[in-house]
């Protein structure tokens, strides 16, 4: 049953920071009463733990007896996925959870997700350059250059997960305002809890309301619509233009 499916479900959120990773993990937390540690930043540690495991291996060379080259990649990394299931069972002993980490080496972190937890769902959030790097200019005080590689880093993360990672379900912060039904709905349908849609749909209602924004969300943000100087816009063009041209973004 769906009550049964939800005792065990488990949820992570991936997707740049201010593009809808915290509302998603909030309405996990309330509409479906998931158990959660805020952000978590466990899976992108331990994939970067196996990734330096590979590089370090691949420059070794046989040069008479060296004990590391007999290391099986395969056992390394069963022992690295055990100990994170472990760790999950401690944390969460019911089974069930939400976990958020933003940023592009979480997004990377997918294979270390389905190796230990083979039936959990992906969530990934995204949001228009624009938008997102002037959030960051507000919300953080970040440069827009560094905003602009930050953006673009996970753009191209999420788009080697739709291609790499099997059965994600990426949404677009942008509908989550402006096609709430459709967005909640779709989500509820990957949860395989649909009988949740139109909670979510109010969930997202709701706090769309309470977004501080003081733009107009029924449209996306361009370059004329935001306070940068002519030369911070020329660096959101270089750094960040062809992605915004590839996932058909407005400029």
């Amino acid at each position: 049953s769906g009550t049964c499916a939800m005792e065990k479900l488990k949820v992570f959120v991936l997707g740049p920071a201010r593009s809808g990773t915290s509302i998603t993990y909030t309405c996990m937390r309330r509409v479906f009463r998931l158990p959660g540690r805020g952000e978590s930043h466990v899976m992108p540690a331990f994939q970067d733990m196996i990734d330096a495991f590979h590089r370090y291996k691949a420059k070794k060379r046989p040069k008479g007896h060296i004990a590391f080259l007999s290391l099986d990649p395969a056992r390394v990394e069963g022992h690295v996925h055990a100990f994170v299931r472990e760790f999950y069972a401690e944390l969460y002993p019911g089974g069930a959870f939400i976990d958020k980490t933003p940023g592009p080496r979480a997004i990377h972190g997918i294979p270390v997700i389905r190796a230990v937890f083979p039936d959990a769902r992906v969530v990934i959030t995204k949001r228009g350059g624009i938008e997102t790097v002037d959030s960051f200019r507000r919300k953080f005080n970040m440069p827009v250059g560094a905003a602009s590689k930050t953006w673009t880093a996970c753009m191209r993360a999420i788009l080697w997960a739709q291609e790499n990672c099997p059965d994600v379900h990426v949404m677009e912060q942008f509908d989550m305002a402006n096609r709430t039904d459709e967005v909640a709905a779709a989500l509820c349908a990957y949860l395989g809890q649909p009988g949740k849609t139109q909670q979510v749909a109010r969930f997202l209602r709701e706090n769309e309301k309470q977004a501080s924004s003081s733009h107009d969300r029924s449209r996306p943000l361009t370059l004329g619509d935001v306070a940068w100087s002519a030369e911070e816009k020329d660096v959101f063009l270089r750094v960040s233009g062809d992605m915004m041209q590839r996932l058909s973004y407005p400029i």
